[in-house]
């Protein structure tokens, strides 16, 4: 399982390099797997959904690697309890054509039951 805590502040100067040093580790971290489908998780609790600019971004580079998720990853969560984030996740789920399956998770109990119910099939 593989998770990112969203930041809290999109504008600051490191994000950009941030952001694509934590995009090249998951990417990495996908290429070294070679057991179960991976799962990633974006956490959105203590922090904001990624501004338009770096979800272009991060679209952009997830595209690249398109063959790659294909492969590698199980699915992903978007995850957050805030009541305003949930439109923004809906908007984000039609804008995006996933490699493989995004879900939608507004509180811990519905992460644990998309876990329980995943393919714990081998990468092979």
């Amino acid at each position: 399982i593989l998770k990112c805590k969203s930041s809290d502040d999109w504008d600051a100067p490191d994000t950009q390099i941030l952001v694509d040093c934590t995009l090249n580790e998951v990417e990495e971290l996908l290429k070294s797997n070679n057991d179960k489908r991976a799962i990633f998780i974006l956490d959105c609790n203590n922090g904001k959904i990624p501004t338009p600019f770096y979800l272009g971004k991060i679209f952009t580079f997830l595209k690249g690697i398109k063959p790659l998720l294909s492969e590698k990853l199980d699915f992903s969560i978007l995850y957050s309890k805030k009541k305003e984030d949930e439109h923004i996740i809906d908007m984000i789920l039609k804008m995006y054509s996933p490699a493989r399956p995004i879900h939608k998770a507004l509180s811990k109990e519905s992460i644990k039951i998309l876990l329980t119910d995943r393919d714990n099939t081998p990468i092979g």
